[in-house]
């Protein structure tokens, strides 16, 4: 009985309120598969909350699932900046940030180039 209460886990991820979005709640029960797309809803006149709600979540989605990533790589460049700091080894860190830069689709950083690269370069 003195045990403190454990966290909710089965949070919803979108609860909508008649009273915050009346026109979402009205509209949902009027929306039906699509005859040619079944995992789509067919369009009808007045389907505008449902189309804002269906284009929030997805850029929700998008933005959590990219903002993860995003941490993710910035908790492996503090890693590496931390170890540097710790060990003072230039080249580990030289390394370890090309391989991370590697994964990376963009972004900045430290990068290396090599000596043909740059002597190509001058040419």
């Amino acid at each position: 009985m003195f045990l403190p209460p454990e966290p909710e886990k089965n949070l919803p991820r979108l609860l909508i309120c008649k009273d915050v979005a009346p026109k979402l709640v009205n509209t949902i029960p009027l929306c039906v598969y699509d005859d040619t797309n079944p995992e789509d809803v067919a369009e009808f006149t007045g389907d505008d909350p449902y189309d804002s709600i269906r284009g929030l979540i997805r850029m929700v989605d998008r933005y959590s699932s990219e903002s993860s990533a995003k941490a993710a790589e910035l908790a492996k460049t503090a890693t590496i900046l931390t170890d540097l700091d710790r060990t003072k080894d230039q080249t580990t860190f030289y390394r370890r940030m090309e391989v991370l830069e590697a994964g990376q689709s963009s972004g900045f950083g430290v990068r290396r180039h090599s000596a043909r690269g740059n002597r190509n370069a001058r040419r």
